[in-house]
């Protein structure tokens, strides 16, 4: 069962098992969402390509819904004059550096662009956000966006809920607080992500990295989808490995695939990382002489290995029921309402993360990816030219450009005739301009 808007409780009225079954339900979806599968953003960092002295090194869109924007940068090197700005609406009416110059050797600290500072950027539209590597003649610097994601700037907040004891009278204020919190909940819900799938051609004698992301660690579970193929003229070989955590005492290996074939597969991290704490996630490919491959990373995410077990599904609430306050055993207990709101309190948050444009920059021309989203929300957002959706074994659907009237256009997924909830399906251009995609309730 989806959201439902949350009942109100006044004194003196009967308590009503609609009400408080509608307080279970909605508890019951912020669970899901807790430990819903969530894909990894990509970030994809860049080295100098050629003699140029500007090289963009990420470029995406943030679909702006909340007031601050949280960022990091990272740039490997800082000789020859070499830094990195970062730009929010970049191109746009209201272009604004986000970071002036990150000119340090190594990560930044995480950084916070006000949104909301002058109103040139009003909510629910989408801006480009774009990050340009400088140098003066020669500097071989890496240059890369490794976060960037709003957070919640809401007016609501999380109320700890009263106890419920049996013998003890309860106010309509108690059960209101748990309607409360349940709109809160709605509001830090984050939006639905796609990983950004790429394919790299990996010459003879190389180890090279295909693909990147940082994430923030909630969950246990990684779910993915590799593919590993020949290219014209070479013998196929290499070993494509997904590591967790990479560069990282904890780096734990995910797949390995070494074989022409496609890869689909879960893996249960083993290694004590830690919830809250930011680890890159990378492929790597690896060839010896004389032999080559194509190596596809289609999607990697991360999802629950099990149920919370701080989270207790309540029993049916009927008209004529006892309703429990703490008394054991009882699963019609008010006490369940207010344990798994402070449950869920702990495993909600809004990060709502820019989404890379579906494109690497390349030598000798650019290589278009290719969006992976797992259905989970009602309406699809999206911005590009050229776009095929494709899901299932053989379902296939071209969506619009977008255009000066039409800067990102959107679908309802419900109208999508066999694509259901937690089905992969994927968004790509035959002329490598997807930009944007990310689903929302509405």
């Amino acid at each position: 069962m989806g959201y439902s808007t949350p009942p109100s409780f006044a004194a003196g009225e009967h308590l009503s098992a609609y009400k408080l079954r509608l307080l279970a339900a909605n508890d019951d979806h912020f669970n899901g969402v807790a430990d819903a599968v969530n894909m990894a953003p990509a970030t994809m960092g860049r080295s100098w390509i050629g003699t140029e002295t500007e090289l963009i090194v990420w470029d995406g869109y943030l679909y702006l819904t909340q007031d601050t924007v949280k960022f990091a940068l990272y740039l490997s090197a800082n000789d020859d004059g070499q830094h990195i700005h970062l730009w929010f609406d970049y191109g746009g009416a209201h272009a604004a550096e986000m970071c002036a110059a990150w000119a340090t050797a190594g990560e930044q600290a995480l950084q916070t662009f006000d949104a909301s500072s002058d109103g040139d950027y009003p909510k629910n539209a989408l801006y480009r956000v774009t990050a340009i590597m400088h140098r003066d003649t020669s500097g071989t610097a890496t240059g890369e966006l490794r976060k960037c994601y709003e957070i919640y700037t809401g007016a609501l907040t999380f109320g700890a809920p009263d106890t419920f004891t049996d013998g003890a009278v309860s106010s309509a204020a108690n059960l209101q607080e748990l309607a409360d919190n349940d709109v809160y909940f709605r509001a830090i819900e984050s939006e639905n992500h796609p990983c950004v799938g790429m394919t790299h051609n990996v010459a003879e004698s190389t180890t090279q990295i295909v693909w990147t992301g940082w994430v923030k660690h909630k969950h246990d579970r990684v779910l993915y989808r590799l593919q590993m193929a020949g290219t014209v003229g070479w013998t196929f070989g290499g070993t494509l490995t997904l590591t967790y955590g990479y560069g990282d005492a904890l780096a734990e290996t995910v797949a390995t695939v070494n074989t022409e074939t496609t890869t689909e597969g879960t893996h249960t991290l083993v290694n004590a990382f830690v919830a809250g704490a930011w680890y890159q996630v990378t492929a790597r490919v690896t060839t010896g002489a004389g032999v080559s491959c194509a190596a596809t990373v289609h999607y990697v995410e991360e999802g629950a290995a099990a149920p919370d077990a701080g989270f207790t599904p309540i029993g049916e609430f009927m008209p004529g029921q006892l309703v429990w306050g703490t008394t054991a055993n009882m699963r019609t207990r008010l006490a369940l309402l207010a344990d798994n709101d402070a449950n869920l309190n702990g495993r909600l948050y809004l990060m709502n993360h820019a989404v890379k444009k579906a494109l690497y920059l390349e030598l000798g021309g650019d290589i278009g990816g290719t969006y992976a989203i797992r259905r989970r929300k009602n309406v699809l957002y999206y911005r590009g030219k050229n776009l095929t959706m494709t899901w299932g074994t053989a379902n296939s659907a071209s969506l619009n450009d977008y255009d000066g009237s039409h800067p990102y256009w959107t679908l309802d997924l419900g109208a999508v005739n066999g694509l259901v909830a937690g089905q992969v399906y994927t968004i790509s251009s035959s002329s490598s301009e997807a930009e944007f995609a990310q689903e929302r309730e509405a």
